[in-house]
């Protein structure tokens, strides 16, 4: 195993860089409060095996790395969370798609563990071992083993991020970790055969975001989201609702707040919080600082003070 890292972020754009390697993610703050990401990571062979928590609530969108296949046993500190639009349970076990969609609600509080697999690997062991077409797993499901497959596997996980296993070091490590995974995993569901209402959501979500993130400077409106996805304005609700937990209203603020938040922390301008405001077509500079504040728990001007300081 490789060393243990520990990292604390506390603004959005510090959490999605020490994610990029697993997911082409974008996080938002749906909830207002100051935000502190734990995580920790290590390495089996080739194996990622990490934790994260969040003191808040968080929604993560964009889709995951085409060559690893993602697995997470689901524990009580992560149950509360949402996955697709899927209330996940303790003893349950995520397994995600290589190239998926991420639409992932994540509770206050919550503590996820994963372990991103090399897809060829995994590939290998389905063929060679149990004479699985290659490709046929990796369907995003959620798997339910046993009870006592569960626990070894969340217990095991567990002690790897917490640099107290010992049975998985030394040659050929990560290949008998992904065996003792595969095994767990294999044959306990069919892969997650969606309703086409829920894909059509999918879609819609995912054209919105991504007008929404290209017009942060000329916030869009709902009717322009509904020309733009081809939805109706109910069906726009619906689906914001099912996969990211919010309305589409409540997700652009979100979202120009958390831009205004980067371009103050990447600025050396002494007057870069009236300049960002202006760039990004807040009308009134007072109530821009006041949503800031309750939204970062900090100001504008306080966040530009801290991250100059840090820099």
């Amino acid at each position: 195993m490789t060393p243990i890292v520990e990292y604390t972020y506390h603004s959005v754009e510090q959490a999605q860089a020490a994610f990029s390697n697993v997911w082409n993610v974008k996080f938002t703050q749906p909830e207002a409060g100051e935000l502190e990401i734990r995580f920790q990571s290590t390495a089996v062979g080739h194996c990622l095996v990490y934790q994260s928590s969040s003191n808040i609530p968080m929604i993560s969108t964009g889709a995951r790395t085409t060559d690893v296949v993602t697995i997470s046993p689901i524990s009580a500190k992560s149950e509360l969370g949402k996955f697709r639009g899927q209330q996940l349970k303790a003893g349950q076990v995520l397994v995600m798609d290589p190239g998926g969609d991420v639409f992932q609600q994540i509770a206050a509080n919550h503590q996820q563990t994963a372990v991103s697999i090399p897809l060829d690997l995994m590939d290998r062991i389905a063929r060679a071992e149990y004479g699985f077409e290659e490709g046929s797993q990796w369907k995003w499901r959620v798997a339910n083993p046993t009870h006592r497959e569960s626990n070894i596997l969340s217990q095991t996980v567990d002690s790897i991020v917490s640099g107290q296993a010992h049975d998985f070091i030394g040659p050929n490590a990560d290949i008998r970790f992904a065996e003792m995974i595969f095994a767990t995993v294999r044959d306990r569901s069919q892969p997650s055969s969606e309703p086409q209402k829920h894909l059509n959501r999918r879609v819609i979500v995912r054209k919105a975001e991504e007008f929404i993130r290209a017009h942060l400077c000329d916030p869009p409106s709902i009717l322009e989201l509904c020309e733009f996805t081809g939805a109706g304005r109910r069906a726009l609700f619906y689906a914001f609702d099912e996969l990211i937990g919010m309305s589409p209203i409540a997700y652009l603020k979100a979202a120009r707040l958390q831009e205004a938040r980067r371009r103050i922390m990447a600025s050396d301008q002494q007057h870069c919080v009236q300049l960002v405001a202006s760039n990004l077509k807040f009308t009134h500079l007072g109530q821009f600082s006041i949503d800031y504040a309750r939204h970062f728990g900090e100001s504008p001007s306080q966040t530009r003070k801290r991250f100059r300081a840090a820099s």
